[in-house]
């Protein structure tokens, strides 16, 4: 588990969530030192310090407990502002993590704490998402994926201009997400032939190129989808009704969404603190809150866990099935 930007909530809300869990198996937290000791009490034992080196060579004979690697980056704490050292032993943190799941992609699975993009940017560090960056160093196309309650959606876009969103929908990257997702929902509940609902970009999903063409892209990946993908896909679909109820289409096993707020609006809408983030389409587990560094109550013992612990079932739920049924846990896609 990283801890996120020392100076937002992720620290504490990592605090105030992983005693049960490291009772379970081992949990090793990534960041500085200093940024827990304000939630010490929530932790019960301090963590058993811990080098990266020591869990690459020891990666599955770890006991279970709460241990601590130190990023070694240095940092004063300031709970609620944005700085660059902050952003520096976040991203240094990120890498130690990544450096650890790629050593062993079936022993760990990651938990990641809120990181500020901007704070990051402002320390000279291009770094647009968790998703992408473990993708670029998988080489594998990632999935992001949001849940809250039954509601599942997945993006085909994430965190680009809005822009730049029509030039990045092919028939061949809807496809590959399309195959992505349906894989992933199979690992996950054990659905056989998912039925995926897709959503089209332009108001009215285009009707027939009279809005935009971009919709006949997703038409067509649909189509080569239904005629050889592991489930059942319909669309492109108006975003706009969607997610209403729909009598004569019932409820789909999940949504593919073009781009990011026109699917996370209705995650979203269903409770923050109720969501979790996964990342298919990789050679491991991966998951994260669904929510950001909240700058405007680091510090204060306001943050609400409920995500975080959400993110650490799973990954726990997951991890496990990859133990007990290494082939059937796989849930990348070549």
């Amino acid at each position: 588990m990283t801890l996120g930007d020392p100076n937002g909530i992720g620290p504490e809300v990592v605090a105030k969530s992983v005693r049960p869990f490291a009772a379970r198996c081992a949990v090793i937290l990534i960041g500085p030192p200093a940024a827990l000791r304000r939630w010490r009490r929530f932790l019960g034992a301090p963590p058993v310090p811990l080098t990266a080196r020591e869990a690459r060579t020891r990666r599955g004979r770890l006991h279970k407990g709460l241990y601590l690697i130190d990023p070694g980056t240095g940092i004063d704490v300031r709970p609620g502002r944005m700085t660059r050292d902050a952003a520096r032993a976040a991203i240094r943190s990120f890498e130690i993590a990544i450096e650890l799941l790629k050593a062993g992609p079936r022993k760990f699975a990651l938990v990641t704490a809120p990181v500020s993009k901007e704070a990051c940017l402002r320390a000279g560090f291009p770094f647009t998402g968790h998703t992408g960056d473990l993708g670029r160093a998988f080489r594998q196309r990632p999935l992001m994926l949001l849940m809250a309650g039954r509601l599942r959606v997945a993006l085909v876009t994430e965190h680009i201009p809005l822009h730049q969103v029509p030039s990045s929908i092919t028939a061949a990257g809807v496809l590959v997400c399309l195959r992505i997702l349906a894989h992933g929902l199979f690992q996950m509940g054990g659905v056989p032939r998912p039925h995926i609902a897709v959503l089209g970009l332009n108001p009215h999903a285009g009707e027939g190129g009279r809005i935009g063409t971009e919709d006949r892209r997703i038409a067509a990946a649909v189509r080569a989808f239904n005629r050889s993908g592991p489930g059942r896909a319909e669309g492109p679909i108006p975003a706009d009704a969607a997610f209403a109820p729909h009598p004569g289409r019932g409820t789909p096993d999940a949504y593919l969404a073009m781009y990011h707020d026109q699917g996370l609006i209705a995650v979203k809408r269903e409770g923050v603190h109720r969501a979790v983030n996964l990342t298919l389409g990789l050679p491991a587990v991966r998951t994260s809150p669904a929510h950001g560094t909240a700058f405007d109550i680091a510090g204060k013992d306001r943050a609400d866990p409920r995500s975080l612990r959400l993110a650490l079932r799973w990954a726990l739920r997951l991890a496990e099935r990859r133990i007990h049924r290494p082939s059937a846990g796989d849930i990348m896609i070549s």
